[in-house]
């Protein structure tokens, strides 16, 4: 603080920190060079060797850390926990970052949320992203509102935006989709909006009792289509009551479909009335 001038309300503990502090208010600075050429800025809170080490005039930021927002020169309102998080950033306001690496090379990108270790630490200028878990949209550079849940997911999205993955090592369709849902592999929505079900072995998608599905599809167009997992025969549609018991079923065999009931007047001959 040697150079502090009406500075008030400023803690400084460590070689170097807040030395070029003027007029700036209510920072707290711990360790070597944290907050060391700040000038004016105001309510910044950086803990850690060089933590906020290029801050002139930003405020409102919280950085803990070794390098953490070391690049931070006028942005505000960003928190930073955890070594080299946000250290690139220089002009992103509003950016949460928790985890090593995180939102590392983040630059001017605002908005965004990033919980784990290189969770989005290739966002440039990206923004309001939220990415949570090791590795979750590690790829994302300039993708605006995505949504990443788990371990590596929606890591290979680049330019992608407004896209939902949920799940371990899940993705969009693309580094470049727009508008995907990917959740746990099992339910996805394309970008033209195509929905679909990837059933594994325990899994199913189940709709409540008296519920409906209404599929709304459009002219020359395939409205709904079930793909079978082998060459084998396999039931695509099963028909029961309400007390669990059987009464049809849509089956293919591999090279043919057939339709089964218990019972169907309209599959009989010589029906009498």
């Amino acid at each position: 603080l040697r150079a502090n001038t009406t500075g008030a309300n400023n803690v400084a503990m460590g070689w170097g920190c807040l030395k070029t502090n003027t007029t700036g208010d209510r920072n707290v600075a711990i360790g070597v060079l944290a907050l060391d050429v700040s000038t004016t800025a105001q309510y910044n809170i950086g803990i850690g060797n060089d933590a906020l080490g290029s801050c002139t005039t930003g405020s409102n930021n919280v950085g803990i850390g070794i390098n953490v927002m070391a690049a931070n020169t006028v942005a505000s309102d960003n928190v930073a926990i955890g070594t080299f998080a946000l250290d690139a950033n220089s002009t992103g306001e509003s950016n949460t970052a928790i985890g090593t690496h995180s939102l590392g090379a983040c630059t001017s990108g605002r908005y965004n949320v990033g919980v784990g270790r290189s969770v989005m630490d290739s966002v440039t200028s990206g923004y309001q992203n939220t990415a949570v878990g090791y590795y979750a949209g590690h790829g994302i550079t300039t993708g605006i509102n995505n949504v990443m849940l788990g371990k590596s997911a929606g890591d290979s999205t680049t330019t992608g935006s407004r896209n939902i993955i949920i799940g371990e090592a899940t993705d969009a369709t693309s580094a470049t989709a727009n508008d995907c849902i990917n959740i746990g592999n099992i339910f996805k929505k394309a970008s033209g909006g195509e929905i679909s079900f990837h059933p594994t072995s325990g899994n199913c998608f189940t709709i409540g009792d008296n519920k409906k599905v209404n599929i709304y599809g459009t002219d020359g167009n395939w409205n709904m289509a079930m793909y079978a997992g082998s060459t084998g025969t396999q039931h695509f549609i099963d028909f029961r009551l309400s007390n669990n018991s059987q009464v049809g079923y849509i089956r293919t065999n591999g090279s043919s479909t057939s339709y089964v009931t218990s019972s169907d007047h309209r599959l009989k001959e010589n029906v009498v009335a």
